[in-house]
């Protein structure tokens, strides 16, 4: 329809971040979905595998979190880039999916000799690792971890934030994060 008589990819990129062609995504236009996908596809699946714990389990977010975006194409306003917004709305779906797993996620307390510990100054890892391997290493994360570390350090979420959207207090959630760097930093140091 208004997608195909666009012609130049430049002029698409213009007009996908507009109202009118989140309602051909909501309206299920084929031309204007496919695009979608194959422009912003790569990133969103990224978001999917930061957060799952496995390419599968990040391939099943991946594909219910696209039909949730489709799903709320419709509510897109143009207030930012479609991209954006898209990318939002995967991040949210994909820690709504993960907090529905929530019973089987494991949150933990430091203990107060953990808290000391945690005071004092940790080595700085210095290691020059591409972005694949550190996916690879989030994914080995346990789950609490993996989406604590996800929301605080790649959303920006304070851990405020954090324990109103997943119903803990915020001391667990520096707890998870804290846990969660320091095995990460660990899985760095075992690659040296």
């Amino acid at each position: 329809m208004l997608v195909s008589s666009i012609a130049s990819r430049h002029n698409t990129v213009w007009y996908a971040d507009t109202p009118a062609f989140a309602e051909l995504l909501a309206r299920g236009d084929n031309k204007a979905i496919t695009w979608v996908y194959e422009e912003y596809g790569p990133v969103l699946f990224t978001v999917c595998l930061r957060y799952g714990g496995s390419r599968e389990e990040a391939e099943d977010l991946f594909q219910e979190g696209f039909l949730h975006i489709l799903d709320k194409a419709g509510s897109y306003k143009g207030d930012s880039a479609l991209r954006s917004w898209m990318y939002r709305v995967m991040c949210n779906y994909c820690i709504s999916a993960l907090r529905k797993q929530n019973n089987k996620i494991k949150f933990n307390n430091l203990s107060d000799d953990e808290f000391l510990m945690a005071d004092e100054e940790e080595p700085e890892v210095e290691s020059k690792i591409n972005q694949e391997t550190l996916i690879e290493l989030i994914q080995q994360l346990p789950a609490g971890y993996r989406l604590v570390l996800n929301m605080y350090a790649l959303e920006n979420k304070s851990h405020t934030e954090i324990a109103a959207e997943l119903g803990m207090s915020e001391t667990t959630s520096r707890t998870q994060l804290f846990k969660a760097r320091r095995m990460l930093r660990k899985k760095m140091e075992e690659l040296k």
